[in-house]
């Protein structure tokens, strides 16, 4: 129950950004891919997934040459939110669009386990860092969380 927040360091040192990010439903799972249901979030191409099914490319679009960037994750689990977003205008396709919202999430209390973060990466040499942050921090620049973040040196 409740408002969570985590800040993410993605490191796309291959330069083909292709990740999915949000959360699902904690469960079993044979096969992990952004259309199993339960699963809220966003493929970095902008492509969303709203309860596992494609919605459209409503979400912000990560240029796929980015080397390392944050996004922050909202969840509220009361109003059935997740907001998303990247603090860094000059990493995505459109300047004007760096946060992204899906409606509806199942309120917790009607799932069986809850919900957990879910990450999947689709390309090699993408590695990525959690941490979890005080909602009052979502989408505000703060050098002492980043500096808790292990940041590879770039070839």
């Amino acid at each position: 129950h409740g408002i969570h927040c985590w800040r993410v360091l993605i490191q796309n040192m291959g330069s083909k950004d292709h990740m999915f990010w949000g959360v699902g439903e904690q469960k079993k799972l044979n096969q992990v891919t952004a259309s199993n249901k339960t699963f809220w979030g966003q493929i970095s191409n902008g492509w969303s997934r709203r309860d596992g099914q494609y919605a459209s490319c409503d979400g912000f679009r990560v240029q796929s040459q980015t080397r390392k960037y944050f996004v922050d994750m909202l969840l509220n689990c009361d109003q059935g939110t997740l907001n998303m977003g990247v603090m860094d205008q000059d990493i995505v396709e459109n300047a004007n669009q760096t946060t992204h919202q899906l409606n509806g999430i199942p309120r917790e209390d009607t799932l069986k386990h809850g919900w957990v973060i879910v990450f999947i990466m689709y390309a090699a040499k993408i590695s990525i860092q959690l941490k979890q942050i005080d909602p009052s921090a979502f989408l505000l620049p703060d050098a002492g969380i980043e500096s808790q973040f292990i940041h590879h040196v770039q070839t």
